[in-house]
């Protein structure tokens, strides 16, 4: 009988259990994807890359020279415009979390 009572005692003070759910609809921002050229990548061309052993002329040292500054540029160009779409929308409410 002692064991039937510590029993009860020990189930009526356990957690409650949850019956009613509340359901809401929250906004959630959605981005729009970054276009494909944004993950395009930059190298130079095969005629210009610096040999790994040995060294360059004067010419070919500022051909290489000539299409690193070509292929920095592109990139910056390339990064400058997608950081700009990759700016928030300030119009787009964002959602509660």
């Amino acid at each position: 009988m002692l064991f039937a009572l510590v029993l009860l005692q020990a189930c009526a003070s356990g957690p409650t259990v949850l019956t009613d759910v509340e359901l809401r609809d929250v906004p959630v921002t959605v981005r729009t994807p970054l276009p494909n050229d944004c993950f395009a990548q930059h190298s130079v061309s095969p005629q210009v890359v610096m040999p790994a052993e040995g060294s360059l002329s004067f010419e070919e040292y500022t051909t290489w020279a000539d299409a690193l500054v070509t292929i920095v540029s592109r990139y910056r160009t390339q990064t400058t415009r997608c950081s700009e779409l990759n700016v928030r929308d300030p119009a787009v409410p964002f959602g509660e979390p």
